[in-house]
């Protein structure tokens, strides 16, 4: 791995656009779910541009995926520290989180991911996965309700699941109260 840091550093001398080249690779290896070798291609990428802040939030995904969830957490922690207003930065801290049954936290990441994005489907999904987690049903309902709305087919199921028909055109939900106040 050093060898590999090396000549690359000795390309970005040659040329600039070396960091990107690695990005994408790394990109391209996230994509078919080789992420040792993402995590390789972007932990180059940085240490040719320290300052690349979607390099660490891309290798922090990587990690989360293969279930380095603190690792993950340094990562994304370091993206948001270079850019605070990437809302994607603190979604993929509030999966890392959200896998280490941190839900409150999780929570806090979804929030302010939604702050900067309130289109996002996967983070309504995230925060009402984890609302559900802490038994507060009507939270996770109204965030599955607006993932669902926004086309997230997981959040469709989930609420098909718990007896809850979604109408979309008119804002209306029907489900089966007695689901929610049944001992699981």
């Amino acid at each position: 791995m050093t060898s590999l840091i090396l000549s690359a550093q000795i390309c970005m001398a040659q040329s600039p656009d070396i960091g990107e080249e690695w990005y994408k690779k790394g990109l391209k290896y996230s994509d078919t779910k080789n992420y040792r070798e993402a995590i390789n291609a972007f932990t180059i990428t940085i240490k040719l541009n320290p300052k690349y802040a979607k390099a660490y939030n891309n290798r922090g995904a990587a990690y989360n995926n293969l279930g380095n969830y603190d690792q993950a957490i340094l990562d994304c922690n370091k993206a948001i520290e270079l850019n605070p207003k990437n809302a994607k930065f603190y979604y993929n801290r509030g999966a890392a989180n959200y896998n280490l049954f941190k839900f409150e936290q999780a929570i806090s990441d979804f929030d302010k991911s939604i702050a900067l994005n309130p289109e996002d489907a996967n983070t309504y999904l995230g925060r009402g996965l984890a609302f559900d987690r802490l038994s507060k049903y009507n939270l996770a309902i109204a965030n599955m309700t607006r993932a669902a709305r926004l086309g997230n087919q997981q959040a469709k199921n989930y609420l098909k699941m718990h007896g809850i028909i979604v109408l979309p055109d008119e804002g209306k939900l029907s489900y089966d109260r007695n689901y929610f106040t049944k001992k699981k």
